[in-house]
């Protein structure tokens, strides 16, 4: 039997930033491991660049999906538009940078609902809840708060901003990063680990 591709979509927390030399710590590679527990039926591929916006994905998005021929897609982006949002309006009053993050990630979903594999399937569609980033967290919350209403998907998880902050103080749980913007070894793990039990759902 052939196995299910899993095609992660993403920026560096997808690429595995700081351990793209250590890629068995990333989440793709975690998530592979971790479903190989209950099942061998899966295929997970890291497509993940470092720096990606969402819009930039959507211009290699109709290659990624004819490329990897995906049975399901895990889409985890957003972050780098809304820091490029929030550098572009230094010294201006603090713009709402998750609503234009949110209809970009809408339109990928949207691509990738469209899309069909030489065998005539529709992609399955995972978009997961942003990871927190120490200086943007009112920003993250926002932009995970919006997914829920999010068209053309078949799943949403939101697991991971819990796992990240200590909600009651609004603060960053350092254990699972590895700098102010991105997961360690353990974070990827969680990341993994919540992207396992939604494939699984499916």
């Amino acid at each position: 039997m052939n196995k299910k591709r899993i095609l992660c979509l993403g920026d560096s927390a997808t690429a595995g930033y700081p351990y793209e030399e250590k890629p068995a710590h990333t989440y793709p590679a975690q998530l592979q491991r971790w479903l190989g527990r209950t099942s061998k039926d899966f295929e997970v591929v890291n497509a993940g660049v470092d720096g990606l916006t969402a819009l930039q994905l959507e211009a290699m998005l109709s290659e990624l999906l004819e490329t990897h021929q995906p049975d399901i897609v895990v889409l985890m982006i957003g972050g780098n538009d809304m820091l490029q949002h929030l550098y572009a309006n230094i010294g201006r009053p603090r713009p709402k940078l998750a609503l234009g993050a949110f209809r970009r990630v809408q339109r990928l979903a949207n691509r990738i609902k469209s899309f069909q594999t030489k065998e005539g399937n529709t992609p399955k569609l995972i978009v997961s809840g942003y990871y927190a980033i120490s200086f943007m967290l009112p920003d993250i919350a926002a932009f995970n708060a919006l997914l829920p209403g999010m068209l053309n998907v078949d799943c949403v998880t939101l697991a991971n901003l819990g796992a990240f902050v200590n909600l009651g103080k609004a603060q960053v749980r350092r254990e699972f990063l590895y700098d102010l913007a991105h997961p360690n070894r353990l974070g990827y793990l969680v990341i993994a680990k919540n992207l396992a039990e939604a494939v699984l759902a499916l």
